[in-house]
């Protein structure tokens, strides 16, 4: 089970939360040799606020505090921890993307558990490990005006709202243009 929010702030970047739950039950719980003592349900919860911001020169940034619950039979504990990420974006505008080259290159770090929780079940607490996973992502869209093209795709692999919002500033075809022109910009 999960629930998640996002709020933009403007220029300010944007601010979540977000709650996740994962369990099981019936687990069998055996003594050393084996002998069935009964079962037991585990539970993790876990909550997150999560803020990010864009720095000059296509730089975002962005954190992520987690509070984490873990409920194992009779054993509980809980801990906090905190992520980090970066993003950075080579394109300065969405006329970038139109070209083949170096602006459609995104590249990105986060590291997981740089404050690590260690929820502390029985004597110790189980800190999970510290990971930085780095990324890498090329866009290529073929003009700014064909708006028809990545919505067809968000629906075959399943989207059920699909928002088009259909070019405002820059529409490279003077055909369409001219069919923009008729149309207030305020209502786009």
């Amino acid at each position: 089970d999960s629930a998640a929010y996002l709020h933009p702030l403007g220029n300010a970047g944007s601010f979540g939360v977000a709650f996740a739950r994962i369990g099981t039950d019936l687990l069998y719980l055996t003594s050393g040799s084996q002998q069935s003592l009964g079962t037991f349900n585990f539970e993790q919860l876990q909550g997150l606020a999560s803020y990010g911001f864009t720095l000059e020169g296509g730089l975002d940034v962005g954190a992520s505090i987690k509070y984490i619950r873990q409920d194992a039979g009779t054993a509980q504990g809980d801990g906090v921890g905190a992520d980090l990420g970066i993003l950075y974006r080579f394109a300065r505008d969405q006329k970038a993307f139109s070209k083949i080259g170096l602006d459609n290159l995104t590249v990105g770090l986060a590291m997981a558990n740089v404050l690590r929780p260690a929820p502390k079940m029985l004597q110790t607490g189980d800190s999970p490990a510290r990971t930085l996973r780095a990324s890498l992502a090329y866009r290529i869209d073929p003009s700014p005006n064909d708006t028809p093209y990545p919505p067809h795709i968000a629906s075959q692999l399943g989207a059920h709202i699909v928002k088009v919002k259909p070019p405002t500033d820059f529409i490279e075809q003077k055909e369409a243009a001219k069919y923009y022109e008729k149309i207030p910009k305020a209502t786009l």
